[in-house]
């Protein structure tokens, strides 16, 4: 199995790095391209400076430039979003409106028991939210604790962080505790992210890259030495050291005492790849300022529970238990699109049967939304297939309840003639994973395909006549590709390309192309499932 991680890692790395008309890619320089603004136009690297004032920007900007690292901004390029309408109970000015059970008969048909015990899981739901709801605003405002935000694996804690840490109330509220605007700044321990991306380094120069570029004029005080040293070099940088990295935070949280109010959400604390007694230890030393608070999320792991949430229900949430309502709406809206697809029967699919179908789904779900993710996507494809109503409640039936076992259910659902190229992929984010390059890129697909037509049309991208529309036709395939090997087990991120490039530009607008559509687990639990094939051979 390593020897087929290194092969696989050896593979991909040839194909990190892309040129054309001698243009090559390099992140960081790509990087301060993009941050620089030259006074003679755009001129980088060693730059002659016309005065002091442009000679300090450029270090501001450089020195800015080094503190980031390829995937800083992945989470906000992930395609996995909370659905619109979820996550609102948490800013809710009153309690969730809890529907009377008057209607729901349970002597009355199969669909109208269900709906009953619906009804009384809501409830019982509803009343945990609003709860949890009020405490959670209530540490906006008034608590120096740590606010733990806990769940079941899949149960969308990921997607309330981020949900949290851009929503205008967070501000709001945030604006009563310190009575100015507050810094936010966000960090996601996503292990399935690269390994770095575990690392307390890069929570280090993520928020110390925020928070600098929130204020540039602090960067001298904060790093001085650095300052001093590229100024010496005309700009050059070296790698940061994370004592270096330590005390530069340290430097930016004093120069803020008093002055100015600090929020940090961090969200996946079961991704580090440390010590987690030692990570809770320095988020508590940071969080002793009374200018700064934090927001954590985690797995409900012993680690987590013994040492976050304060002993008090008022600082911690379990997600899984608050999310019903939320599931529910998924649930509904896209269930409600079924009777749009001619089916046998169909009719029914609006009235009695997707209640029943909505309400098996949410009681088997146990709160986790990847669980009903995949329910749901599964029983599209199933209507895809023509199924009739009774194949379709026969895919839930037979669905595990567990979402571990959901994930070896989807993968041994796959066509063995696709399993082997799924495999082949699995073990290429793995290899990613266990080292710090870039993504798993999507134009890469093809030739794992080993088709000589797709290895033909794969190689036309070093073509000096490839121009970018054919390149985008070519990563529309790659994606067909992924799909149809792995279902649900990877994401495929594609940003989208600037069709309007100048010539001068195009080169580098295709080496954008190249390097940032990418593919990666679709989530955490399934890096994990991933893992564990490839320990027992079945990735081989």
């Amino acid at each position: 199995m390593e020897r087929a991680l290194d092969s696989a890692l050896q593979d991909s790395k040839r194909f990190t790095t892309f040129n054309r008309q001698n243009v090559t890619y390099n992140y960081e320089g790509m990087v301060a391209q993009s941050y620089s603004h030259q006074i003679n136009g755009p001129v980088y690297g060693n730059v002659q400076f016309g005065d002091i004032q442009s000679r300090d920007q450029h270090i501001r900007e450089r020195i800015l430039a080094s503190l980031r690292f390829e995937g800083m901004d992945r989470y906000h390029e992930r395609p996995l979003e909370s659905h619109p309408g979820t996550y609102g109970w948490i800013f809710a000015d009153e309690p969730l409106v809890v529907h009377s059970c008057e209607t729901c008969d349970e002597s009355g048909p199969a669909y109208e028991r269900w709906a009953a015990r619906r009804c009384r899981a809501q409830i019982e739901s509803d009343k945990r939210a609003s709860q949890s709801a009020a405490s959670f605003q209530n540490w906006l405002r008034y608590s120096d604790e740590i606010f733990w935000v806990t769940g079941k694996a899949g149960s969308g804690k990921s997607c309330l962080m981020k949900f949290l840490a851009g929503h205008n109330r967070t501000s709001d509220v945030l604006h009563l505790w310190a009575g100015s605007d507050v810094v936010i700044c966000e960090f996601y321990f996503w292990a399935a992210g690269g390994k770095l991306e575990q690392s307390q380094g890069r929570l280090l120069r993520s928020l110390l890259y925020q928070l600098l570029n929130f204020n540039q004029e602090m960067i001298e005080r904060a790093v001085p030495q650095r300052w001093a040293a590229m100024e010496r070099s005309n700009g050059h940088s070296t790698p940061w050291q994370h004592s270096e990295l330590r005390k530069a935070l340290q430097s930016v949280v004093e120069y803020y005492r008093g002055t100015q109010k600090l929020c940090f959400f961090i969200d996946g604390l079961d991704g580090f790849a440390g010590d987690h007694q030692d990570l809770i230890d320095d988020l508590k030393a940071l969080n002793r300022s009374p200018d700064i608070k934090i927001c954590v999320s985690s797995r409900p792991w012993n680690v987590f529970s013994h040492r976050l949430g304060g002993g008090s229900e008022t600082l911690f949430l379990k997600l899984h238990e608050l999310t019903y309502r939320d599931l529910s709406l998924y649930v509904g809206e896209r269930l409600g699109q079924i009777s749009i697809v001619p089916l046998p029967n169909a009719t029914y699919i609006e009235g009695a049967y997707c209640t029943n179908l909505q309400s098996f789904i949410l009681a088997k779900a146990q709160g986790v939304f990847l669980w009903v993710k995949l329910a749901v996507n599964g029983l599209r494809r199933g209507i895809e297939e023509r199924d009739t109503l009774s194949e379709l409640q026969t895919r839930l039936q037979t669905t595990p309840s567990d979402i571990e076992d959901f994930i070896q259910k989807m993968f041994d659902s796959i066509d063995p003639v696709y399993r082997k190229y799924c495999a082949r992929v699995l073990l290429l984010l793995m290899a990613k994973f266990r080292e710090t390059y870039s993504n798993l890129l999507l134009v890469r697909l093809w030739q794992l395909s080993q088709d000589p037509d797709n290895q033909k049309l794969a190689s036309t991208m070093y073509d000096q006549d490839t121009i970018l529309p054919e390149l985008l036709d070519l990563l529309d395939q790659s994606q067909i590709l992924v799909n149809k090997w792995c279902k649900d087990l990877v994401d495929v991120v594609r940003p989208a390309p600037n069709m309007n490039k100048s010539d001068a530009d195009l080169a580098l607008e295709i080496v954008y192309c190249c390097s940032s559509h990418h593919i990666l687990f679709a989530h955490r639990t399934i890096l994990d499932f991933a893992r564990a094939k490839a320990d027992d051979g079945s990735l081989d």
